[in-house]
């Protein structure tokens, strides 16, 4: 990260990218190499303007920071054991770093991969480079409320503020764009997604900007500072800026003065230099005046991958339709308040059926209509198959699932109780099955009797008839039958 003054911005990038660094400067002068050296440097600009959520005074800020910011945290590094209380990984930065003891936030803890930002209901904006597969998203939990909110004391963290990633929407990370748009496991409830920028124009030079994320992995840190040095107008693929970045802010989203989301931090400076008289690493500053400064994806062109190349339906980012908004609007069979397919109402907010060509988890198969004897039945259940609810040849029943325990299996066979298993009842007179039963049996009332059960498995579906002869005896009658191993009924 580099530090720059008076306006100032502070940033720390991957060890990844501080690599990167090394390479492309590697034919610069020795002096500049020497700073270079340490792939764990930070750069922060002019004065290091980060501060806590306790620290920020705009309350528009502190809102940005509840509602939308969230840390990319492995899942080995945070502790959901009790569902009221995460403990992320409490590692110190410190020792992490091998940061000298004047340094900022030695002790604070370094749980957070990357950053980013909600956008919608259940999506959220961050870097390419974070997310490079779906078994990198896997691999994160998407956190909300990872700051101090108060000096020393972090913030709650509850089972219902920690995200999975349920798919990869758009991601790129080529050239001169990093990008990417995950969509969450549900939608986020009580919170309200950023604002982001509309259109496709450039920023201009020297606009204020505020960026917020988890720089070198520790609690959530805001830089009011930063400006944009070069917005690359032309390009608009990224605009470079004075903000204080470091390792752990990949991802994070940097907004305009008015809070909406401008772009992604994707790259910048090496963020920390080693002090080789001290024995340990410093937050590495650079003056405002220094050309160029950190790389900041502009939000536009995630946000066309998202609605023009996956054609997503978002209201609030692409435009043109309301799906997903809880309310029937025209053109939609239905609104459930979200984009999923696979709930009864689809993605773009039709009515699911058997019939429609998508196959949803309750059905073996869609060909797209209600045609019998084409391979895919009219109840979207494979014909011939078991569990098409039709006796094939080779099943002795077909109860239309492939369940086990309800009298036919898996596999269509018909099931027989376990040994030990009984359908009990009081003097039953008839044995079909020549499995005898004598001993004490329940006679729900929590008293036993000797009364003598019988168990049999019925050759074929219909009706049978018991009979009990009870003249002259005092005896009460009981029956329980069971229609599977499972339980009386």
């Amino acid at each position: 990260m580099l530090v720059v003054s008076p306006r100032s911005r502070a940033v720390l990038l991957s060890s990844a990218i501080s690599i990167i660094a090394l390479v492309a400067c590697s034919t610069e002068s020795d002096d500049a190499s020497a700073a270079l050296r340490s792939a764990d440097q930070t750069v922060v600009y002019g004065a290091d303007d980060r501060r806590d959520f306790f620290e920020v005074e705009d309350p528009a800020v502190r809102d940005l920071i509840e509602n939308t910011i969230v840390a990319l945290v492995r899942t080995r590094d945070l502790d959901l054991s009790d569902p009221n209380d995460a403990v992320p990984d409490p590692t110190p930065l410190q020792a992490t770093r091998g940061l000298c003891d004047d340094e900022r936030y030695l002790d604070h803890p370094t749980a957070a991969n990357c950053s980013g930002t909600l956008i919608d209901d259940d999506l959220v904006l961050t870097a390419g480079h974070c997310v490079t597969n779906q078994a990198s998203c896997d691999d994160y939990y998407v956190v909300f409320d990872y700051y101090y909110a108060a000096d020393g004391v972090l913030e709650t963290i509850g089972r219902d503020d920690v995200y999975a990633c349920s798919q990869i929407v758009v991601q790129l990370n080529s050239g001169n764009l990093d990008y990417a748009i995950i969509q969450l496991d549900r939608p986020v409830v009580g919170r309200t997604p950023a604002t982001v920028r509309a259109g496709d124009t450039a920023l201009a030079e020297d606009q204020d900007l505020v960026m917020v994320g988890f720089g070198s992995g520790i609690p959530a840190k805001a830089d009011e500072g930063g400006f944009v040095t070069d917005p690359r107008a032309a390009q608009r693929d990224y605009f470079q800026a004075t903000v204080d970045a470091f390792g752990g802010n990949s991802g994070s989203g940097v907004f305009t003065d008015d809070l909406e989301v401008a772009g992604i931090l994707v790259r910048g400076a090496t963020d920390y230099v080693f002090d080789r008289g001290a024995g340990c690493s410093r937050v590495n500053v650079l003056s405002n005046d220094t050309n160029g400064g950190e790389d900041i994806t502009y939000v536009a062109r995630a946000i066309e991958a998202l609605c023009d190349d996956a054609g997503w339906s978002s209201a609030r980012l692409c435009g043109g339709t309301t799906c997903g908004n809880n309310a029937l609007d025209p053109g939609e069979s239905c609104d459930d308040g979200n984009t999923r397919d696979d709930d009864g109402c689809t993605a773009t907010c039709n009515i699911e059926f058997c019939g429609d060509g998508i196959q949803q988890s309750i059905e073996s198969c869609d060909d797209g209509n209600l045609v019998n004897g084409d391979g895919c039945d009219d109840e979207c259940l494979i014909e011939g198959a078991c569990g098409d609810g039709e006796v094939q040849p080779g099943e002795t029943c077909d109860d239309g699932n492939t369940t086990s325990g309800d009298g036919c299996d898996a596999t269509c066979q018909r099931e027989a109780c376990l040994d030990g298993e009984v359908m009990v009842a009081s003097v039953v007179v008839g044995n079909s099955c020549g499995n005898e039963f004598d001993g004490p049996v329940s006679c729900g009332d929590g008293t036993t009797g000797g009364e003598r059960a019988y168990r049999f498995t019925a050759p074929e579906d219909g009706t049978y008839v018991f009979t009990t002869d009870l003249d002259g005896t005092t005896a009460d009658t009981v029956v329980y039958a069971r229609t599977s191993c499972g339980g009386a009924e």
